[in-house]
Parts: C-alpha cells; structure tokens; sequence
C-alpha cells in the first residue's frame, strides 16, 4: 500500500513540475509556493498511464487533483490523498486502510523545477525499480471560490468499522 501510494504522491511533484500554467526563471521552493498561492483554487484533471521496466502498460486510470495552496487533494484509481504543509492522509479504498504521516508538501516542492513558458503539461517519471508513471493534464479549471478548510481533511465519520489507520506522524 505505502509504495503505491507513494507513487500517487509523487503525481502531485510530477505535476508541479509539468504545470504549463506555471512558469519562472527561479526555480526555487519558495518561488513555487508563491506561484501556487496566487493561483488560487484549482482543479486539474489527468490522466495516468503505468509502465513495467520492459514496457508493458500495467494500468491506467484518470483522476484529478484539487490545489488550495497549502492544501491538496488527490484522487486516483482507489486512492484519495490529501494534506497539507503539516499533515498528509492515504486513504486506499479498496484495502479500508488510513495511513497518516507527516506533510510532504515540502520535500516535494524542493525537487521540482518549474517548466520555460509553453511546455507541454505531459510528463513521464522514472522509478527507481525502473517502472514509469506517464502523465499528462486534462484540463485545468480555476475555481469560482476556495473550498472549505474540511475538504482537505480526514473525515472521521467516513471511517469505517474495520478501517485500518497507521499512524507514521513523528
């Protein structure tokens, strides 16, 4: 479950990097956390295509991805993530199971590279077991107004009975 959704986080940085509304000759966290918060809220549809090592297509699925920065919801296949700069929840639907961990939000924007003006929001990510992730933006809709703070948090209510919930928050 961890690597498979650690695979769908990366989405988000994959994403980020590939983002053809979002340009800068400084290519800095900092400067990409400021080109996401003027953003506003958004909502990104996308596609997702999986690769083994000799080429085979192992699955593909469209999801979409909702950016309020700090927050962010992710949702693909049977996975929902979603967080902030200080937490992150993995929910896998299919399994009933929770994971909890501390944010990765910042890690993640401090690998990514924002794309020269005019790139193609497409963009295939390299695993280290030699698997690739091929995605590309749908559409990119700008919202009319911000989501409510409880849209990019866990609902306890929507636990299950038998819900699973590790928590890895240090």
């Amino acid at each position: 479950m961890i690597s498979d959704m650690r695979k769908v986080v990366t989405f988000l940085a994959c994403f980020l990097a590939s983002a053809s509304f979002l340009h800068a000759d400084d290519n800095t966290a900092a400067v990409l956390r400021s080109k996401l918060a003027e953003a506003g809220p958004l909502r990104i549809v996308f596609s997702r295509v999986s690769v083994s090592p000799s080429g085979e297509v192992l699955s593909g699925s469209d999801g979409t991805l909702e950016i309020q920065f700090p927050c962010f919801y992710v949702t693909v296949d049977n996975f929902d993530i979603f967080g902030d700069d200080k937490v992150m929840w993995y929910r896998d639907k299919a399994s009933d199971e929770i994971m909890v961990s501390d944010s990765e939000l910042d890690k993640l924007l401090s690998f990514v590279s924002l794309p020269p003006d005019g790139k193609p929001a497409v963009l295939d990510y390299k695993f280290a077991d030699g698997s690739q992730s091929k995605f590309k933006v749908l559409a990119v809709e700008k919202m009319a107004s911000r989501w409510p703070e409880s849209h990019f948090v866990l609902d306890d209510a929507s636990l299950g009975e038998n819900t699973v919930v590790t928590d890895l928050r240090k």
